[in-house]
């Protein structure tokens, strides 16, 4: 595995988190309940553990996505299969469970599936 590649995938799916939950900034914090006094007031070190375990997510997700590129022969098939198994269903059941609003599952759902068709793409083309 070329474990540069990796770097980048992972660096990729952080950075379209960023660019993605900016954009929908204020109808995310709307639907998560969060007000803009809260975030200014949330501790760094909780801010760095979140961006941690996210990046972390980028990595391990892109590694996955990796092994399954190189490995399968049809894995576009694979990887779409996998991901509404192992996110989409898993997300929306938590949502449902936990009467989250629609407009985050909406936005977070856009997030994953961009990053992973983009970091299909990815490993596809150069690994």
């Amino acid at each position: 595995m070329n474990y540069w590649l990796l770097l980048v995938s992972g660096v990729v799916y952080f950075a379209l988190g960023a660019i993605i939950y900016s954009a929908f900034s204020k109808l995310w914090t709307k639907a998560a309940g969060i007000t803009e006094e809260e975030i200014k007031n949330t501790k760094p070190s909780t801010m760095i553990s979140q961006f941690a375990i996210s990046f972390i997510n980028g990595l391990l997700t892109s590694a996955a996505i990796a092994v399954i590129v190189l490995n399968v022969s049809n894995s576009n098939l694979l990887i779409w299969i996998g991901f509404n198994a192992f996110y989409v269903l898993p997300t929306l059941s938590s949502y449902v469970y936990i009467n989250r609003r629609w407009n985050m599952f909406w936005i977070d759902l856009l997030y994953h599936t961009i990053a992973v068709v983009i970091i299909t793409q990815i490993w596809t083309i150069w690994g």
